[in-house]
């Protein structure tokens, strides 16, 4: 279970560090993702996210 939560600890943190470095809008999820090392498709896992159409 430490592997969970540390993935989803590594994405805060790189969601954190992007957003003070270049801003809200200029980051995607994937870029999150590449900087936390971790598989876009785990953003969806760990972040149960639904948008608006």
């Amino acid at each position: 279970m430490a592997g969970i939560s540390d993935k989803r600890e590594r994405l805060i943190s790189a969601a954190d560090k992007l957003i003070l470095q270049q801003g809200f809008k200029q980051n995607t999820l994937a870029d999150i993702a590449n900087d936390a090392r971790v598989p876009l498709g785990n953003v969806y896992y760990y972040f149960k996210i639904k948008l608006a159409s």
